[in-house]
């Protein structure tokens, strides 16, 4: 492989001066390792290629991008580097995607610009500069691909591409708006269908930006200084994290929920105790100052009904009961604390105004499980049997308090047929149950019938989450739509006039097709609101990946917070607490233009690895996805309880 110094020298030109002693991998400050903000690069898994910011050898102004690296040429593997964006701008006119290049002896297929039009279910035009691929360049040189727009075009897809081993760099990309003097370059004849379902087109650009951004790799400070000024001016300072603070600083969310039902309020992490703690004050305002009653959590909807009888009735321990919902990450000072007011406030609070706690997840059978069989060995014991024998397939997959004997993916592992008619066998207990609702009603009450069929239900999800778990994607996808399945139950026997307050993760609470947040937007249209919470840096807890030998639950402290990401543009305001009403975005024009998104947000579940904290950031469009925002600027982990059998 060349070295950056030999194929500089070669190059000559404007960087000619870098011969004197110029090193092969940049370093130091005036390099920055990574993809560019605003850009994706993909060098696939084993690739040996790398990219970074280089702000020494530049076309013009201060920064350029550096590729370099290897790729055995038979094997036609490349590294790409990549944006999207929609083509509402750019309908029925001619484009020209150009850049500056300066590449010495690239020892492969070369150096490309490529360019995409995208339309419903077919590609519209499409040049990647196939055959006339660069493999040097005399110092800097300008490429270009120029397609038209289609009136019907959706999006289009621009960047640049190497196959070989070599170095090159690139500055000052452009898409602009050119005349019909200037001749394409397109490589179809006519429209190529794809195969693609037009609406998944469409969902794939409305992802994307209005128009491609930091193409001159000078970053994005300018836009999240903008952005941060426009923040500071319509976020609602917050005066406190703790429980027990006066209300006030939370009224505007009086005119931000407005007439929403439901408000799913999300977290950044599973593990950070302001979170905890500034969900506990929503739902003191929600209830004290909108009437919500109803209060429901990413846990096994059997086992938190034993804290709900504690909110109701005083009956039991709570940190017991908290331990027994089997969740590390809910085991919390911050979350007891919320129980122990949800108790107080019932001791007082009228009948139609007393909250109940209860969940929604899917993850534990044991309990549903059992509800069944002791629901049916009171009102038909003759059916006990039957019961058993149609669970006896799910049994060993079944948790015993927190244990599970074998894992899920054990159960994945079978074959299909015996899944499939374990499957129909759960179904069976619930057909049964639905069959004698009038018989088994009446033997017990309507409370406890329908509790036991939404047992059965929630035991036939379990199976199809553990069959869908040999592919991790799907497997949550599918937890997600039987959360959402379960959250629509648990309003339906709250009554009609009911509201209530969702607590998750921001990625099950967010309105993205698929996931609960997204499946909850569907059924319930406006009167499903959501709330995502961020955080600066700080510590958080979570469990050890397996990747750093280490799987304990501990604390973990995080400071990176990439230029140009939702964090970046919300510290940059030096507020330490903010609300931000996201829909809000929609209005504030070009300052507001990179809150829009797709704008990277941090994102972490209940493992972390540090090594991986470049990954936990997330393309996210607001306010689609989340129309309110909670920040806290400096984090700290939640409080950990001891387990209390």
């Amino acid at each position: 492989m060349k070295t950056l110094r030999s194929f500089l020298c070669v190059a000559g030109g404007v960087l000619a001066a870098a011969c004197d002693g110029a090193p092969s991998q940049p370093s130091g400050p005036e390099y920055v390792p990574g993809a560019p903000p605003g850009w994706s690069w993909d060098a696939g898994r084993q690739s040996a290629y790398s990219i970074g910011t280089d702000r020494r050898h530049v076309y013009s102004g201060g920064a350029a991008a550096n590729i370099s690296g290897t790729a055995p040429s038979a094997q036609l593997a490349r590294a790409q580097l990549s944006q999207l964006v929609r083509a509402d701008a750019y309908r029925g006119q001619r484009v020209r995607w150009s850049a500056w290049l300066n590449a010495a002896a690239i020892d492969g297929a070369g150096v490309a610009l490529w360019m995409s039009i995208d339309g419903p279910g077919e590609t519209q035009g499409f040049d990647d500069m196939s055959g006339r691929m660069v493999l040097r360049t005399s110092g800097w040189e300008r490429l270009s691909v120029v397609l038209d727009v289609p009136s019907d075009a959706i999006g289009i897809s621009l960047g640049l591409y190497v196959v070989g081993s070599g170095e090159l760099l690139v500055d000052d990309f452009a898409l602009e708006v050119v005349g019909n003097t200037v001749a394409v370059t397109n490589l179809l004849t006519g429209h190529v269908p794809t195969g693609v379902d037009p609406a998944d087109v469409e969902a794939a650009y409305a992802r994307s930006r209005a128009a491609p951004v930091n193409l001159d790799f000078e970053g994005l400070g300018g836009m999240v200084a903008t952005a941060a000024a426009w923040l500071s001016s319509v976020a609602v300072p917050l005066a406190a994290t703790q429980p027990g603070a006066a209300l006030t600083d939370l009224a505007p969310l009086r005119s931000m929920v407005g007439t929403a039902r439901i408000v799913g309020m999300g977290e950044g992490t599973h593990g950070t105790r302001e979170f905890f703690q500034l969900k506990h004050r929503v739902f003191e305002f929600l209830v004290r100052e909108m009437g919500f009653t109803h209060f429901a959590i990413e846990a096994t909807w059997s086992e938190a009904d034993d804290i709900n009888n504690y909110v109701l009735t005083g009956q039991g321990d709570p940190a017991r009961l908290l331990s027994r919902l089997y969740f590390w990450t809910w085991n919390t000072e911050e979350v007891l604390a919320l129980i122990q007011w949800m108790r107080q406030w019932n001791l007082t609070a009228p009948a139609s105004r007393r909250v109940q706690f209860l969940g929604f997840d899917i993850q534990y059978p044991g309990a549903a499980m059992d509800s069944v069989a002791s629901f049916i060995g009171r009102v038909d014991s003759a059916r006990a049997s039957y019961v058993a024998d149609r669970y006896a397939c799910i049994a060993p997959y079944r948790n015993n308090g927190s244990a599970f004997s074998r894992p899920q993916s054990t159960y994945a592992a079978l074959p299909q047929a015996e899944r499939e008619a374990c499957s129909r066998s759960l179904a069976e207990v619930a057909a049964l149950i639905r069959a004698d609702s009038v018989a088994y009603s009446s033997a017990s009450s309507d409370s406890a019938y329908s509790r036991a069929l939404h047992s059965a239900r929630a035991v036939q999800q379990f199976e199809e989450m553990a069959s869908a778990s040999g592919s991790a994607y799907t497997a949550v996808l599918v937890r997600d739509r039987c959360m959402a399945e379960n959250v629509q139950w648990l309003m339906q026997q709250a009554g009609p006039a009911a509201r209530m307050m969702l607590w998750a993760h921001n990625g099950h609470v967010a309105s993205m097709s698929g996931w609960m947040g997204g499946e909850l937007r569907n059924a319930y249209g406006g009167d499903y609101l959501n709330l995502g919470f961020i955080f600066g840096t700080g510590s958080f807890n979570a469990r050890g990946s397996e990747a750093t030998g280490n799987t304990s639950v501990r604390a973990f402290d995080i400071s990176l917070v990439p230029e140009g990401s939702l964090e970046s543009v919300f510290m940059a305001t030096d507020r330490p607490l903010l609300l931000l009403d996201a829909r809000r975005i929609a209005s504030g024009g070009s300052a507001a233009a990179l809150l829009a998104g797709p704008i990277a947000m941090r994102t972490i579940g209940a493992v972390y690895n540090p090594a991986s904290e470049a990954i936990t950031f997330a393309p996210t469009m607001l306010p689609s996805d989340y129309q309110l925002l909670m920040y806290v600027r400096s984090a700290t982990a939640s409080v950990l309880l001891p387990s209390v059998q």
